[in-house]
């Protein structure tokens, strides 16, 4: 279901399963989803019915308690949505047009479970967040790394250069109320957006959805990975494991590093180099002992430009904390400063008023060319600026 194949049919058998994806011309295997798992993640599709005898009852009744709508008007594809398809069942019940079309959203870029959930696509798309001294975090949309350069913290440790890898990734696992263990890797991903500069991803393990964000401070070395409950039946054990280095973002020896533990997490102390942190808002740090390094990490972005090709961290510690659905989330913040701010709302609300005073002053600076630009824009100044006067009224951390 994706703009590039707007006519992929997806086939349902009679509970709502979607059991085949078929783009014109090609014929991939068979994928078993639930669709109303599907749709309860993405709250912003519409359904729209592709024919007068589609029976728009009988969707409702699939999708409850969905909040997605039904429509039953078929609506041209829009340039630019961000993807289409078709679906359809037998006797034509199931028969209707699924896009994903946020009134007013600024997300210029998304990608469902069918490219997210394809490790190959989703490796290949890379998301960015920058903090102004040269130091940035990056990665891909599916996880893993695949360059060099991709990690969590890459510091500027003498703005703008010398920029050094400190915090490769965090893996995370989630324990259910079944007592089942389950990675949060891509074949989980349902959605994957970039608000503004910040790069969001939905994952769905059972009936729970787990959100991810990832910014940096404008700045500041400092990275912040939030996630958060959204839906599911019960508490949810999030268990997070860190993996660190210090080396150039092109490379470099391993490096002797030491762990110390704190009170809300750990600090890393290079042999050669300025020690950096890893904390958290709340639950239970525990350090590995001893820390391992994992070796053979593949890069396949760089095995295509026929670089070196493998990777290596240290296996540094792990965080254990319980989500709930009308809970708080956690917050990992990854700095060179030793008291970096922790709360995660708040840090997300400075990061958006950033980029909100950036677009104001370019309309201010541009006040033939501001008006002609296009909608995302726009939208994304007026949606922003709250966040701008709330951040100012509070203050500089």
């Amino acid at each position: 279901m994706c703009a590039a194949n707007p006519e992929a049919v997806l086939e349902l058998d009679a509970d709502g399963t979607l059991i085949e994806m078929t783009p014109t011309g090609c014929t991939t295997s068979a994928r078993h989803y639930r669709l109303v798992n599907q749709l309860q993640s993405c709250p912003d599709l519409v359904v729209e019915l592709a024919s007068p005898s589609a029976n728009p009852e009988v969707l409702r009744s699939k999708m409850a308690p969905s909040p997605v709508r039904v429509l039953s008007d078929v609506q041209r594809l829009k340039a630019g949505e961000e993807f289409g398809g078709l679906v359809s069942g037998s006797g034509g019940d199931l028969g209707g047009l699924i896009q994903r079309r946020a009134p007013g959203s600024t997300n210029v870029v998304s990608f469902g479970s069918e490219i997210c959930g394809d490790l190959r696509l989703a490796g290949e798309r890379e998301w960015l967040v920058t903090n102004g001294l040269g130091g940035y975090a990056m990665g891909t949309v599916a996880g893993p790394p695949s360059r060099s350069c991709h990690g969590l913290l890459i510091a500027a440790l003498s703005p703008p250069v010398q920029r050094t890898l400190l915090v490769s990734q965090l893996e995370v696992s989630v324990r259910g109320t079944d007592g089942s263990v389950t990675g949060l890797g891509h074949r989980q991903i349902v959605s994957f957006a970039l608000e503004g500069t910040v790069p969001c991803w939905r994952f769905a393990v059972a009936d729970a959805l787990v959100e991810k964000r990832v910014w940096m401070a404008q700045g500041a070395n400092t990275t912040t990975v939030s996630y958060r409950l959204l839906r599911g039946g019960g508490p949810l054990e999030l268990t997070l494991t860190a993996f660190v280095q210090h080396r150039s973002h092109h490379g470099g020896e391993r490096p002797v590093l030491t762990l110390e533990p704190l009170e809300r997490g750990l600090r890393v102390r290079p042999e050669t180099g300025a020690p950096f942190v890893l904390l958290s808002d709340r639950g239970r740090w525990s350090l590995e002992d001893p820390p391992l390094w994992v070796e053979g990490v593949p890069l396949a972005a760089e095995a295509e430009r026929r670089l070196v090709s493998l990777a290596e961290h240290l296996r540094a510690a792990t965080l254990a904390v319980t989500l709930r659905e009308e809970g708080p989330g956690v917050t990992v913040v990854a700095s060179t400063s030793e008291a970096p701010c922790l709360d995660g709302e708040r840090g997300l609300a400075e990061r958006q008023a950033h980029e909100a005073r950036l677009l104001q002053c370019w309309q201010a600076a541009q006040p033939v060319l501001a008006p002609a630009a296009t909608a995302w824009i726009r939208s994304w100044c007026w949606r922003s600026m709250p966040l701008w006067w709330s951040a100012c009224r509070r203050g500089p951390r």
